[in-house]
């Protein structure tokens, strides 16, 4: 599997930058854990009130949905709870319900019929609840309708000898963690991939290479109330509303210039060309690719609104995509592009390559080398000295690693054969560099 690139942190708004790179240091786990959640509480909270407008015709919606995968004790529900404090906050002072745990569709479907801006933000505690659950018995809700939720199309539901429910735009963000071993069982044996759900989703997967350290480093007091002034504002966003008074009409943002609109259309072909180029080799990510583009347009929308509602000047004045805005999504994108093709070769991987990577992480989580005795103490697996050397040795033969020997000490003993990783284990890194300390000057 190929290595993780740097997050790219940079890539987010200012005030999300530092909350992202506060709280996942305060955690303890990657950025990328509190990034998902984030843009998908933000797209709840824009919900149906405002979409991007692309061109006459295709506009896309605040909906994001996410996927952490990560082992168990990675921090995925930390990282969850640290961004849904400011949505829970609201939902404690307002009759609105923004959040809902319940996979299944009977749990939510009143609360997003009530509300004016139908819109709503499953965050389970485990995403395997939905995957596996998708149109299984009279609770859950088919696939077709996630698909609509995907688009914030319109949904109708027959409820036996009742009125048909109908939502106009049901927009439903998702995100939640889930193991690996698991993710993969739950997307192939759902058909997951042949459907285009696996497709919709932002994913990321790392790897551990180093212990968690304790550490005293929290989120600032300031930082907190940023955020949650950038949420209350958002919420207040104003609205339009239909004929009935019911529902909300989404008001679309367009483009602030030529120069913008052609960032978007160079992105648009150099990705479509990478697409295309994919489709022969690896269908399935060609598809991720597809709604990655989409991705794109909708992540460019919240963040231009986290920026338009951080200038308090701005309340009067029309909010326009800007080329900053769109940059950034860019470059965020790029970024899950990479995560997809790791995730989406793990879901193609034999036993013996699950195997083999699982070998790979461990010795990556042993500062890159191990010993078969070592091997034997860390892995139950692994029970005797035969199995430790067999798995290294294959290891070795398939070139992810080679073996060394290491000369006896000076109190004497025999030379140990030690197997080294190709490539060196990799420390938590972003693309943020802290700022350089500007030299004192020497006193005359």
């Amino acid at each position: 599997m190929q290595p993780s690139k740097p997050f790219p942190l940079t890539a987010f708004p200012p005030i999300l930058r530092e909350f992202i790179r506060e709280a996942s240091a305060s955690i303890g786990c990657h950025p990328g854990y509190v990034a998902l959640p984030l843009l998908a509480n933000l797209a709840a909270v824009i919900g149906n009130k405002r979409v991007i407008r692309l061109k006459r015709d295709w506009t896309e919606p605040a909906v994001i949905w996410g996927a952490i995968i990560a082992e168990r004790g990675e921090h995925k529900s930390p990282a969850r709870r640290v961004v849904k404090q400011f949505l829970d906050r609201d939902e404690d002072e307002d009759e609105l319900k923004y959040i809902s745990d319940d996979a299944t569709f009977a749990g939510f479907r009143d609360c997003l019929a009530d509300q004016a801006d139908s819109r709503m933000l499953l965050m389970p505690d485990e995403l395997a609840e939905i995957l596996y659950s998708l149109g299984r018995g009279s609770q859950s809700m088919k696939k077709g309708h996630w698909l609509s939720c995907w688009s914030a199309e319109a949904l109708r539901v027959h409820r036996g000898n009742k009125k048909p429910l109908k939502i106009p735009r049901a927009a439903v963000s998702i995100v939640g963690g889930i193991q690996p071993a698991t993710f993969k069982d739950a997307i192939l044996k759902e058909r997951h991939l042949q459907d285009g759900l696996c497709a919709r989703f932002l994913l990321t997967y790392q790897t551990q290479a180093q212990p968690v350290k304790w550490t005293n480093k929290r989120i600032l007091l300031k930082t907190k109330r940023q955020m949650q002034q950038l949420f209350n504002r958002l919420l207040a966003l104003p609205s339009d509303e239909e004929t009935d008074k019911k529902h909300v009409r989404p008001r679309p943002i367009d483009f602030a210039n030529g120069f913008t609109k052609q960032i978007w259309v160079d992105f648009y072909n150099r990705h479509n060309r990478q697409t295309y180029r994919l489709k022969d080799k690896d269908p399935d990510l060609a598809a991720a690719y597809v709604k990655l583009g989409a991705y794109a347009a909708r992540i460019a929308l919240i963040f231009q609104m986290v920026h338009s509602a951080r200038k308090k000047s701005s309340s009067g004045q029309r909010v326009v995509i800007s080329a900053v805005a769109l940059t950034e999504a860019i470059e965020l994108v790029e970024w899950f592009k990479s995560e997809a093709t790791k995730v989406y070769a793990l879901l193609k991987e034999t036993p013996a390559e699950t195997e083999r990577r699982s070998l790979v992480e461990l010795i990556h989580r042993n500062h890159g080398n191990v010993t078969a005795r070592e091997l034997m103490r860390k892995s139950s697996r692994y029970n005797t000295e035969q199995k430790a050397t067999a798995a290294l040795t294959d290891l070795a033969q398939h070139k992810l690693a080679k073996w060394r020997t290491v000369p006896a000490g000076k109190q004497g003993g025999r030379p140990t054969r030690r197997l080294v990783l190709a490539t060196k284990p990799t420390k938590l890194k972003t693309t943020i560099r802290p700022a350089r300390k500007k030299p004192r000057r020497r006193p005359k």
